[in-house]
């Protein structure tokens, strides 16, 4: 059976359930375009190795702070130690309920876990997906049913 969700637990002791992310989700989130995390394998003229790294932290950064944005407005709970039930949402923080928190309300530790464990998990799902088998036709042939 294939896993859609993952349950994780904070420093505090409550745990969080967190699914794969959509390009819905970010969408959602008001996430137009993505940085450029691959390049486009040209070397550029005057940029150094180091510059280079630069600019692959900087969308890395980018791209983590959009997943964060993404992850907010998932409505995932948070479950308590103690079994009360907190939303993460995204809103501004005079909006908030008493059953409600924005992600950047939880320490720094936490938010990378849940960012590096939805990566993972949408890593993990992207690379089980077993990809559309396709057999060589040549044109001038029509294909024959399996």
């Amino acid at each position: 059976m294939k896993q859609t969700r993952k349950t994780i637990t904070l420093s505090d002791g409550s745990k969080l359930t967190v699914r794969k992310l959509s390009a819905m989700d970010f969408l959602k989130a008001g996430v137009k375009n993505m940085p450029n995390m691959i390049g486009d394998h040209k070397e550029e003229s005057g940029v150094t190795p180091k510059e280079l790294e630069a600019k692959f932290e900087q969308a890395q950064a980018e791209f983590t702070a959009l997943m964060i944005r993404a992850i907010a407005g998932c409505g995932l709970v948070l479950i308590g130690a103690d079994g009360k039930k907190t939303s993460i949402v995204n809103k501004p923080l005079h909006e908030l309920r008493d059953d409600e928190i924005v992600i950047e309300q939880l320490g720094d530790e936490d938010i990378r876990l849940i960012a590096e464990t939805v990566a993972a998990f949408n890593m993990e799902v992207t690379q089980k997906a077993s990809p559309f088998p396709v057999e060589a036709v040549k044109p001038s042939e029509p294909a024959q049913p399996s």
